[in-house]
């Protein structure tokens, strides 16, 4: 029986329907005290009078099933063991197509990938860390630049402008205020442009400043 409930996992229980069905095939559950089995392996129900009752209804359906004790307990050990990794199948198969996805693109778009993994502000590490990885795929990477720069970090072919927003201090709508402007009016031509054109505090443009946002009037 467990072979043909488990035979396409290999004879482990990897995904909760597999709980379900070992549970209701093997230890005579109904479905509905089956799924609160599965969801006590989250650790929900451990306490809970509820879980201990279909605990000691599995053992008992085992034993009119004449299985032998040994072999009842040691499948529930497998349950039980369960706990600590469960997932649905359909979770993991959503999972497995992202995970190839993202393959792919680290493959083949490296760049672009970092940079969308440093624009998403997930992941386990800091964003310093996911601008190391970025240099590592060869991207030219850039001070923020008042006339290159988005708010978020942007790239064209190897060249990577880090965005305004990982700037400590830096005002979130001067800068969209600085960016829309931009786009309307055309690049800034020096610091005495940027003046007559944006209003912003002697202590932004000081950030600006020391951030090298004003690169462009070296060349």
């Amino acid at each position: 029986m467990m072979k043909d409930l488990l035979e396409e996992t290999f004879g482990v229980m990897v995904y909760q329907e597999d709980v379900i069905k070992v549970a209701h095939h093997f230890g005579g559950l109904d479905l509905t005290e089956a799924d609160v089995l599965r969801r006590a392996m989250s650790g929900k129900y451990r306490s809970n009078k509820q879980f201990e009752d279909i605990r000691s209804a599995f053992f008992e359906n085992c034993k009119k099933k004449k299985y032998p004790d040994a072999v009842t307990a040691e499948v529930w050990r497998q349950i039980e063991s369960f706990a600590g990794y469960s997932f649905s199948k359909a979770h993991s198969a959503s999972f497995a197509v992202e995970s190839y996805q993202s393959l792919f693109l680290k493959t083949y778009f490296p760049v672009e990938f970092m940079v969308s993994v440093i624009n998403n502000f997930g992941g386990f590490y800091t964003r310093e860390l996911y601008f190391h990885e970025l240099k590592k795929t060869g991207a030219r990477l850039h001070a923020p630049c008042l006339n290159r720069s988005e708010y978020l970090t942007t790239v064209c072919g190897k060249e990577v402008f880090i965005g305004f927003i990982h700037i400590q201090g830096l005002e979130e709508q001067l800068m969209k205020n600085v960016i829309e402007n931009r786009r309307q009016q055309g690049v800034f031509l020096n610091l005495y442009d940027f003046n007559e054109r944006i209003s912003a505090g002697i202590e932004q443009i000081n950030i600006l400043i020391r951030i090298g946002a004003f690169q462009f009037m070296k060349r």
